[in-house]
Protein backbone atom coordinates (compact mmCIF):
# COMPACT_ATOMS: atom_id res chain seq x y z
CA UNK A 1 0.00 0.00 0.00
CA UNK A 2 1.32 3.47 -0.68
CA UNK A 3 0.86 6.60 1.44
CA UNK A 4 2.00 10.07 -0.31
CA UNK A 5 2.46 12.14 2.38
CA UNK A 6 2.03 16.21 2.10
CA UNK A 7 3.84 18.78 2.94
CA UNK A 8 4.26 22.72 3.72
CA UNK A 9 7.91 22.82 3.95
CA UNK A 10 9.64 24.65 1.04
CA UNK A 11 11.12 21.81 -1.37
CA UNK A 12 14.45 23.88 -1.99
CA UNK A 13 15.34 23.84 1.27
CA UNK A 14 14.33 19.97 2.49
CA UNK A 15 15.38 16.57 1.65
CA UNK A 16 12.88 14.75 0.28
CA UNK A 17 12.73 11.16 1.29
CA UNK A 18 10.68 7.69 -0.04
CA UNK A 19 10.18 5.02 2.58
CA UNK A 20 10.55 1.56 1.53
CA UNK A 21 9.56 -1.08 3.44
CA UNK A 22 7.26 -3.89 3.50
CA UNK A 23 6.94 -3.63 7.34
CA UNK A 24 4.10 -1.05 8.12
CA UNK A 25 5.63 -0.75 11.69
CA UNK A 26 9.30 0.35 10.63
CA UNK A 27 7.61 2.64 8.30
CA UNK A 28 5.27 4.21 11.04
CA UNK A 29 8.72 4.72 12.89
CA UNK A 30 10.45 6.67 10.44
CA UNK A 31 7.53 8.53 9.86
CA UNK A 32 7.47 9.83 13.04
CA UNK A 33 11.20 9.91 13.81
CA UNK A 34 12.94 11.45 10.29
CA UNK A 35 10.91 14.41 10.00
CA UNK A 36 11.65 15.69 13.31
CA UNK A 37 15.24 16.51 12.31
CA UNK A 38 15.52 20.15 10.46
CA UNK A 39 15.25 19.96 6.37
CA UNK A 40 13.90 16.35 6.34
CA UNK A 41 10.90 15.39 5.11
CA UNK A 42 9.09 11.91 3.83
CA UNK A 43 7.36 12.45 1.00
CA UNK A 44 5.62 9.11 0.35
CA UNK A 45 6.04 5.74 1.28
CA UNK A 46 5.84 2.23 0.25
CA UNK A 47 6.56 -1.62 0.81
CA UNK A 48 5.93 -2.67 -3.21
CA UNK A 49 8.85 -2.86 -5.21
CA UNK A 50 6.71 -1.97 -7.76
CA UNK A 51 4.99 1.18 -6.66
CA UNK A 52 8.06 2.11 -5.78
CA UNK A 53 9.52 2.43 -9.07
CA UNK A 54 6.34 4.51 -9.82
CA UNK A 55 6.81 7.16 -6.79
CA UNK A 56 10.69 7.84 -8.10
CA UNK A 57 9.86 8.04 -11.59
CA UNK A 58 7.13 10.63 -10.74
CA UNK A 59 8.02 12.18 -7.58
CA UNK A 60 12.11 12.23 -7.79
CA UNK A 61 12.70 12.48 -4.04
CA UNK A 62 16.25 13.07 -2.72
CA UNK A 63 16.99 9.44 -1.09
CA UNK A 64 15.12 6.45 -1.22
CA UNK A 65 15.63 4.55 2.50
CA UNK A 66 15.33 1.07 0.97
CA UNK A 67 14.78 -2.15 2.22
CA UNK A 68 15.85 -5.44 0.57
CA UNK A 69 13.24 -7.68 0.85
CA UNK A 70 10.04 -6.10 -0.58
CA UNK A 71 6.35 -7.07 -0.86
CA UNK A 72 6.53 -7.97 -4.36
CA UNK A 73 10.09 -8.41 -4.94
CA UNK A 74 13.85 -7.60 -3.64
CA UNK A 75 14.81 -4.22 -2.82
CA UNK A 76 18.54 -4.31 -4.93
CA UNK A 77 16.46 -4.92 -8.35
CA UNK A 78 14.77 -1.77 -7.58
CA UNK A 79 17.87 0.18 -7.03
CA UNK A 80 19.53 -1.85 -10.03
CA UNK A 81 16.95 -0.79 -11.98
CA UNK A 82 17.40 2.78 -11.51
CA UNK A 83 21.00 3.62 -10.13
CA UNK A 84 22.32 4.19 -13.30
CA UNK A 85 19.69 5.74 -15.06
CA UNK A 86 18.41 10.09 -15.45
CA UNK A 87 16.58 10.73 -11.44
CA UNK A 88 18.44 12.35 -9.09
CA UNK A 89 17.52 9.54 -6.35
CA UNK A 90 20.51 8.59 -4.70
CA UNK A 91 19.55 4.80 -2.97
CA UNK A 92 20.41 4.16 1.03
CA UNK A 93 19.79 0.63 2.42
CA UNK A 94 18.22 -0.16 5.57
CA UNK A 95 18.28 -4.05 6.56
CA UNK A 96 18.56 -6.75 9.22
CA UNK A 97 21.14 -8.55 7.26
CA UNK A 98 23.83 -6.08 7.99
CA UNK A 99 26.84 -8.49 6.76
CA UNK A 100 29.91 -7.76 4.81
CA UNK A 101 27.77 -10.09 2.30
CA UNK A 102 24.80 -7.88 1.80
CA UNK A 103 26.84 -4.73 1.70
CA UNK A 104 28.57 -6.14 -0.93
CA UNK A 105 26.02 -6.69 -3.14
CA UNK A 106 24.21 -3.38 -2.09
CA UNK A 107 27.22 -1.64 -3.59
CA UNK A 108 26.95 -3.35 -6.49
CA UNK A 109 23.53 -3.04 -7.21
CA UNK A 110 24.35 0.50 -7.21
CA UNK A 111 23.50 1.97 -3.45
CA UNK A 112 24.76 4.63 -2.18
CA UNK A 113 24.94 3.61 2.05
CA UNK A 114 24.04 0.63 3.85
CA UNK A 115 22.65 0.87 7.50
CA UNK A 116 21.79 -1.70 9.41
CA UNK A 117 17.84 -1.91 11.36
CA UNK A 118 19.48 -2.05 14.54
CA UNK A 119 21.57 1.44 13.96
CA UNK A 120 20.22 4.22 16.59
CA UNK A 121 18.18 6.66 14.89
CA UNK A 122 21.14 9.01 14.84
CA UNK A 123 23.22 6.66 12.30
CA UNK A 124 19.95 7.04 9.91
CA UNK A 125 19.66 10.19 9.79
CA UNK A 126 23.42 11.12 9.13
CA UNK A 127 23.33 8.30 6.63
CA UNK A 128 20.60 10.73 4.74
CA UNK A 129 22.75 13.44 5.43
CA UNK A 130 25.89 12.28 4.05
CA UNK A 131 24.57 9.98 1.15
CA UNK A 132 22.56 14.03 0.50
CA UNK A 133 25.58 15.54 0.07
CA UNK A 134 26.93 12.75 -2.15
CA UNK A 135 29.00 10.54 -0.32
CA UNK A 136 28.88 7.09 0.54
CA UNK A 137 27.25 6.19 4.01
CA UNK A 138 27.94 2.52 5.84
CA UNK A 139 27.84 2.19 9.81
CA UNK A 140 30.55 -0.39 10.86
CA UNK A 141 28.14 -2.71 11.67
CA UNK A 142 27.48 -3.22 8.33
CA UNK A 143 30.86 -3.99 6.97
CA UNK A 144 30.89 -6.46 9.95
CA UNK A 145 32.48 -9.57 8.25
CA UNK A 146 29.90 -12.50 8.31
CA UNK A 147 29.92 -15.71 10.83
CA UNK A 148 32.40 -14.38 13.36
CA UNK A 149 35.98 -16.09 13.25
CA UNK A 150 33.77 -19.53 12.75
CA UNK A 151 33.96 -19.48 9.28
CA UNK A 152 33.19 -23.42 8.72
CA UNK A 153 29.94 -23.12 10.23
CA UNK A 154 29.10 -19.46 9.12
CA UNK A 155 25.27 -19.96 7.94
CA UNK A 156 26.36 -17.24 5.24
CA UNK A 157 28.87 -19.17 3.59
CA UNK A 158 28.06 -19.07 -0.26
CA UNK A 159 25.44 -17.07 -0.04
CA UNK A 160 27.64 -14.25 -2.12
CA UNK A 161 26.93 -16.43 -5.02
CA UNK A 162 23.57 -16.30 -5.62
CA UNK A 163 21.74 -14.42 -7.85
CA UNK A 164 19.52 -11.94 -6.81
CA UNK A 165 16.03 -14.55 -7.98
CA UNK A 166 17.78 -16.99 -5.38
CA UNK A 167 18.32 -14.98 -2.62
CA UNK A 168 14.75 -13.85 -2.71
CA UNK A 169 13.79 -17.28 -2.92
CA UNK A 170 16.18 -18.15 0.07
CA UNK A 171 14.72 -15.39 2.14
CA UNK A 172 11.28 -16.72 1.58
CA UNK A 173 12.40 -20.37 2.71
CA UNK A 174 13.75 -18.63 5.58
CA UNK A 175 10.36 -17.20 6.39
CA UNK A 176 8.66 -20.55 6.58
CA UNK A 177 7.16 -20.48 3.51
CA UNK A 178 7.22 -23.95 1.20
CA UNK A 179 7.68 -23.95 -2.29
CA UNK A 180 3.87 -23.88 -3.59
CA UNK A 181 3.41 -20.58 -1.30
CA UNK A 182 6.92 -19.28 -2.82
CA UNK A 183 5.90 -19.93 -5.87
CA UNK A 184 2.44 -17.50 -5.75
CA UNK A 185 4.38 -14.99 -3.46
CA UNK A 186 6.52 -14.24 -6.57
CA UNK A 187 4.17 -15.18 -9.31
CA UNK A 188 6.41 -18.00 -10.33
CA UNK A 189 5.80 -21.78 -11.36
CA UNK A 190 6.31 -24.59 -8.53
CA UNK A 191 8.85 -26.13 -11.28
CA UNK A 192 10.62 -22.88 -11.15
CA UNK A 193 10.86 -22.18 -7.66
CA UNK A 194 12.13 -26.06 -7.30
CA UNK A 195 14.80 -25.60 -9.86
CA UNK A 196 15.97 -22.23 -7.79
CA UNK A 197 16.00 -24.39 -4.48
CA UNK A 198 18.28 -27.09 -6.45
CA UNK A 199 20.22 -24.57 -7.71
CA UNK A 200 20.99 -22.66 -3.94
CA UNK A 201 21.46 -25.82 -1.93
CA UNK A 202 24.31 -26.60 -4.87
CA UNK A 203 25.84 -23.38 -3.97
CA UNK A 204 25.28 -23.50 -0.35
CA UNK A 205 26.79 -27.38 -0.15
CA UNK A 206 23.37 -28.18 1.64
CA UNK A 207 22.20 -31.59 0.75
CA UNK A 208 18.59 -31.89 1.99
CA UNK A 209 15.22 -29.69 1.82
CA UNK A 210 15.44 -29.85 6.05
CA UNK A 211 19.05 -28.99 5.71
CA UNK A 212 18.27 -25.88 3.60
CA UNK A 213 15.30 -25.14 5.68
CA UNK A 214 17.87 -25.03 8.91
CA UNK A 215 19.97 -22.92 6.79
CA UNK A 216 17.66 -20.43 5.94
CA UNK A 217 16.08 -20.08 8.86
CA UNK A 218 19.49 -19.28 10.65
CA UNK A 219 20.20 -16.49 7.85
CA UNK A 220 16.44 -15.18 8.91
CA UNK A 221 17.25 -15.01 12.57
CA UNK A 222 20.56 -13.21 11.97
CA UNK A 223 22.79 -16.38 13.52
Amino acid sequence: MTTTLNTNADASATTSILLIDDHPIIRSSLRELIPAQPGLEICAETGSLNEAYELITSLEPDIALVDIMLEDGIGLELIKRLANSATKTRFLVLSAHHDAIMVRKAKDAGAAGFISKQSPIVDIIQGIRTVQEGQAFFTPASLTEPGGSDKDSDPTKGISSLTNREMQVYELIGEGLGTSAIAKRLNLSVKTIESHKENIKNKLQVHSASELLRHAMQWAMGI
